[in-house]
């Protein structure tokens, strides 16, 4: 049975939580789903993850293995992966001759060689996965989703659950996963804005493809676990 006590204790728990650095526009919306769905450990159980850009640090390896396999071709200057600012990494690795040439470098066997995980990325999930059930979401070309299977069953064991939707020849939407009464994490605006889920987190930096998010942002794991656990303990 609902305790107005015990709400208004885990509420509190909740504001003491808050990274200082996020807005508070979306403190009532956080209460009002408390209030309506109890999410502190008794409806949402599910928690849905990216892959690229939130486990792991793609970018990272995009522009090493960008200069791996280009450092001989003329003209060539070292990408500089902090400073990526656009979705086709045009910026920083020019010599990549439209999408296939992206698609090819985030398969090869480089790239993956090269994946390092998010700060903390993987103790956390560790922790969350004795109460949530993870389920990690991920788009990509065949090729590169067969190589993140091995790399998740290598690296990340312990996650049982992982769908995979190939992008080849079609363009693929998370939306096709049924995320009702969960939580889901991206660092991709869109992907949050189309997801059913109940509780949505944006995960990392502000770039261009999801700087126009107005909900719950995260930029450290850390943060990620204070959140979570705040709320469904």
């Amino acid at each position: 049975m609902f305790n107005e006590m015990d709400y208004a204790l885990n509420l509190k728990r909740v504001d003491e939580i808050i990274p200082r650095h996020l807005s508070k526009d979306w403190l009532g919306m956080w209460r009002a789903l408390k209030n309506k769905y109890r999410i502190w450990g008794i409806t949402v159980k599910k928690l849905f993850l990216d892959f690229d850009g939130c486990i792991v640090n793609s970018i990272k390896a995009f522009c090493q293995t960008y200069n791996y396999l280009y450092k001989y071709k003329a003209d060539f200057v070292p990408a500089d992966w902090m400073k990526v600012n656009q979705w086709d990494f045009g910026d920083q690795c020019p010599l990549l001759e439209g999408s296939e040439a992206v698609s090819e470098t985030f398969a090869s066997k480089h790239f993956f060689k090269k994946l390092e995980f998010m700060p903390n990325a993987k103790e956390v999930l560790y922790q969350l996965h004795k109460e949530f059930q993870i389920i990690i979401v991920s788009i990509g070309s065949h090729l590169n989703l067969a190589r993140k299977s091995m790399w998740l069953y290598q690296n990340l064991g312990f996650v049982k659950d992982v769908i995979l939707l190939n992008n080849e020849g079609t363009k693929m939407d998370k939306l096709l996963v049924n995320m009702k009464d969960s939580f889901f994490i991206d660092d991709v605006a869109s992907n949050l804005n189309s997801s059913n889920a109940e509780i949505k987190i944006c995960y990392g930096q502000i770039y261009p493809w999801n700087d126009e998010w107005q909900g719950i942002r995260c930029v450290k794991w850390n943060e990620v676990i204070r959140l979570l656990k705040g709320g469904i303990d």
